[in-house]
């Protein structure tokens, strides 16, 4: 057993080196860091769907607004298809006064051809929109994962000025790939029908067109998530990206379709076509892009991570994370006081007495959440300011929460009633202080014995 699980560790290794040629990672750029993760990768992302709801159907809506000219085009394709199925004579001479038609070969792929090209040739400059919401977007979608606080709006146009190029280059490869592969399985369908039925090269090709749609499409969400993850020279990154499609392409198919299921209600007919819209509406894009990065993370972890350079922060960046942690705790953290240039401050402060009745610190149960986590540091944060306000002023602190400091009082039988203390009773060694159930026991004793 050692050997099959050393080996499999080496083979785990070795992909490792193969998949993280050229990058680095970016976990704590801009102040946020990877968290580990000690709960199923399903528990995981379902947390993340449930305590980020909010956010999540917030950005959800900020991404239809870069989805809408994809929407769209698509609708006017649909139209267009369903409006000329109608209208064009595929029953023709089968009625007294229709007009007879005598060629109808090839009108249908004829019609098909021209409503892709139509829509397909414009699919490009659509993406070039798409891709700034998509650069946005999975950087909040990343952050989410790793277990960050997110601001919204803030890290959406963080997100769009880190990671713009990359994810804009990406976009406009794959729909170039997308539209030509499409246009030419419509021309294909157009050449067999002229020619009364298709040659045997002909359904190669069209074969060959769909494995490239597909692999293109899992490429592209590869690319998406690595870009917002890592930091390396843009070839580096598509080889990489393409290697982890080609190699684990089962698993990443299985997630692209599961991650695509709010979409998939349009497709089942009118029953479903009106939830359809809902979801998608609310979180169907959002949903992709959750299940797509926690997957894409996972693999990360097991594959990359342990042999990807470590990120090494500028003093820019370093400046910027400090930034963030003062914006996020309201107030001046400890290493920014610790490092003030030019002046020497004092950081003596009157120390709050421990008490059990005040603030607590909760504890993590042995299988926590990322809830959990968040309520754990929402209780330093309040102990912190609590210990704050009672360094500023005591007597203030005392009085706004009800409480009186006690004053300790020293026992009669250690400070010898009124007498003046003498040298020798001050350095006289006390007795060790008992509970009350052994000095109970004790006088038990003492009792018997003198019985």
């Amino acid at each position: 057993m050692a050997k099959k699980s050393s080996s499999k560790k080496r083979v785990v290794d070795k992909r490792g080196e193969s998949y993280s040629k050229g990058l680095t990672d970016v976990s704590g750029r801009d102040g946020f860091y990877r968290n580990n993760i000690n709960v199923g990768r399903w528990a995981y992302g379902a947390e993340i769907l449930r305590s980020n709801l909010g956010k999540i159907v917030g950005l959800n809506l900020i991404m239809l607004l870069f989805f809408a000219p994809i929407a769209y085009f698509l609708f006017v394709r649909f139209s267009q298809q369903y409006t000329l199925a109608h209208n064009a004579p595929f029953s023709a001479n089968l009625g007294v006064g229709y007009v007879p038609f005598p060629n109808l070969v090839g009108l249908e792929e004829a019609i098909n051809l021209d409503i892709n090209m139509y829509f397909f040739l414009k699919l490009p400059i659509m993406g070039l929109w798409l891709s700034i919401g998509l650069s946005g977007g999975m950087y909040v979608m990343r952050n989410m994962c790793w277990g960050e606080p997110v601001n919204l709006f803030k890290d959406f146009w963080l997100g769009i000025k880190r990671n713009i190029v990359p994810v804009v280059i990406s976009t406009v490869l794959f729909t170039v790939v997308f539209a030509s592969a499409f246009i030419g399985m419509s021309y294909l369908d157009y050449s067999g029908a002229m020619a009364g039925g298709k040659k045997w090269y002909e359904i190669v090709a069209k074969i060959l067109l769909i494995v490239a749609v597909v692999f293109a499409s899992l490429w592209f969400m590869a690319m998406l998530s690595m870009s917002v993850t890592y930091k390396g020279n843009f070839f580096k990154l598509m080889r990489n990206s393409a290697l982890i499609s080609a190699v684990l392409i089962p698993l990443n198919i299985f997630f692209a379709v599961f991650a695509l299921i709010p979409f998939v209600f349009l497709m089942l007919g009118t029953t479903f076509l009106m939830l359809g819209v809902l979801a998608i509406a609310l979180i169907g894009i959002s949903f992709f892009m959750l299940v797509w990065t926690v997957y894409s993370q996972w693999i990360y972890d097991k594959f990359i991570n342990g042999n990807a350079t470590a990120y090494v922060p500028t003093e820019a960046d370093a400046a910027k994370k400090k930034a963030r942690e003062a914006a996020t705790t309201s107030g001046v953290s400890e290493e920014a006081g610790y490092e003030t240039v030019g002046a020497v401050e004092s950081f003596a402060a009157v120390a709050k007495p421990v008490t059990d009745e005040d603030v607590t610190v909760c504890e993590l149960p042995a299988m926590f959440t990322l809830a959990d986590i968040r309520k754990v540091n929402e209780s330093k944060l309040e102990m912190k300011n609590d210990a704050e306000e009672y360094s500023k002023d005591p007597d203030a602190y005392m009085k706004a929460h009800g409480t009186v400091e006690e004053e300790f009082e020293i026992p009669e039988e250690v400070s010898g009633s009124t007498e003046q203390a003498t040298e020798g009773t001050v350095n006289e060694t006390l007795p060790r202080p008992e509970d009350d159930a052994a000095s109970t026991k004790t006088k038990k004793s003492g009792k018997k014995s003198k019985k």
